[in-house]
């Protein structure tokens, strides 16, 4: 959802999802936007139950 504050990301979609949606991410907006490659990077490649297609990027150009 493209908004740029998560308040906006909830007035868009609580009046039309709200009853069927119990649990919502707050939009991942500023810093936290990156949090999908984060997870990536540092849970799901190398878990030895997940296959990797293409490997992430690094953090900062860090290897672990």
């Amino acid at each position: 959802i493209p908004y740029d504050t998560v308040e906006k990301v909830f007035k868009a979609i609580g009046p039309k999802l709200g009853k069927w949606m119990p649990f919502l991410p707050d939009g991942e907006v500023g810093d936290r936007i990156h949090w999908i490659a984060h997870l990536a990077y540092r849970v799901f490649h190398g878990h030895p139950d997940v296959e990797t297609l293409e490997r992430p990027m690094t953090e900062e150009g860090i290897e672990d």
